[in-house]
């Protein structure tokens, strides 16, 4: 069964999108892993897809630029963005 999982950074890392300083890592696994350079994230304040740099911080990410990465993984990816973009304006919206 999966899990949620969240690993704290050592310093908030802000969106390069939005701003918005991000203070964890939140994934969905069988295990707690910890971010490493290369990995993608969704910021769930904008909705905007970033990827881990060398240094675990945040740099905006194209996927569509991205090399391998299966179109079904990528459509998945599109969801939930949308999702956290619709749940931004329902908020704006109440």
């Amino acid at each position: 069964m999966r899990e949620l999982h969240s690993t704290d950074f050592e310093k908030p890392v802000p969106c390069p999108s939005c701003g918005e300083e991000l203070e964890a890592s939140t994934y969905i696994r069988n295990a707690k892993i910890e971010p490493t350079p290369g990995d993608i994230s969704i910021c769930f304040t904008c909705g905007a897809v970033n990827q881990f740099t060398e240094d675990l911080k945040l740099k905006a990410c194209d996927i569509d630029k991205l090399p391998g990465m299966p179109a079904m993984q990528k459509a998945e990816i599109r969801r939930v963005c949308a999702q956290v973009k619709a749940m931004r304006l329902a908020r704006k919206g109440n």
